[in-house]
């Protein structure tokens, strides 16, 4: 949202506040622009500008629907869901009235205590299909940048309800969206090969998988991103363990086992759920079962 500042020169550029801070009092002084942006407009002379335009009733009743969720709706209970269903709701108002500039500010805002923001706490709370709607509202409505956390997220969502085939198109719009492929966009590049490694490897089609989580693998090493080196080697290891080539698989897993304390110090618990697994699952193949116990334990302390 926008606001113009009291000020004499009227040529000044307008300053941004959060969504958060509206209040039903600033509802009188409330217009948009062309773009659907909400401009709080203090001045008679911004608020007759032809560029500038009064809210209509339907506008305003989203605004006010706005309002009443960010400021004075309560959590019913402590689970994590009701805990953001305010600013969900709220989005979804917003994107009503094509204020995607503020949609976004609640899009992308952080939930503490951990850095992930609504959109991808959802996902990592098994929410789903509420990500998906929310990765397609705002798809194509901002900018390319807003488009790849949009797609990102999308594909990882159906990847994890088992939709592949549309996973894998997710993925391959992100990596036209990121042609051409530079620097700057190696550590995306890096995350879609893992994502498009791992729908093939669900999919079944493991010599894919291999291809991609090699390419991720070697991507990794590049920008010496740990996270993604571990990641790619875990993928690697589960899908020559798969196709029975053992002493491939021996390799890759010896390499994340030896470094499990770096891997403690940077996964989060979701995927440190699936690292843990994955172990104790290739433990137990190789006849090692108290290994594999102490793994497959370790999911549980999480």
């Amino acid at each position: 949202m926008t606001i113009f500042p009291k000020s004499k020169n009227m040529n000044e550029p307008p300053r941004a506040i959060e969504i958060q801070s509206l209040s039903f009092q600033d509802i009188p002084n409330l217009s948009y622009d062309s773009t659907g942006q909400l401009i709080l407009a203090r001045s008679e002379e911004v608020r007759a500008k032809k560029s500038i335009k009064k809210l209509s009733i339907q506008r305003e009743a989203h605004v006010k629907a706005v309002i009443y969720w960010l400021q004075l709706y309560q959590p019913i209970d402590s689970s994590d869901f009701e805990q953001v269903k305010k600013y969900i709701e709220a989005f979804h108002h917003l994107c009503k009235i094509e204020a995607w500039q503020e949609a976004y500010q609640l899009f992308s805002l952080n939930i503490p205590p951990s850095s992930c923001t609504i959109y991808e706490s959802l996902g990592l709370w098994g929410y789903y299909r509420e990500q998906i709607e929310m990765g397609n509202c705002l798809l194509n409505k901002i900018n390319s940048e807003v488009d790849y956390l949009c797609l990102l997220e999308l594909a990882t969502a159906h990847r994890d309800l088992g939709e592949f085939s549309q996973a894998f198109n997710f993925y391959q719009k992100i990596l036209y969206l990121l042609e051409p492929i530079n620097n700057y966009n190696f550590s995306r590049i890096c995350k879609i090969y893992s994502g498009l490694g791992s729908t093939n490897y669900y999919m079944g089609n493991l010599k894919l998988s291999i291809y991609y989580h090699e390419k991720q693998l070697c991507i990794s090493k590049k920008i010496k991103s740990k996270i993604e080196m571990f990641n790619a080697m875990l993928n690697l290891g589960r899908c020559w363990a798969f196709l029975g080539v053992i002493k491939k698989a021996n390799y890759y897993f010896d390499r994340v086992i030896s470094q499990i304390d770096d891997i403690d110090k940077i996964f989060n618990p979701t995927i440190k759920s699936d690292l843990y697994n994955s172990i104790g699952v290739f433990y137990m193949v190789r006849g090692r079962f108290h290994d594999a116990i102490d793994y497959l334990q370790k999911i549980f302390k999480l």
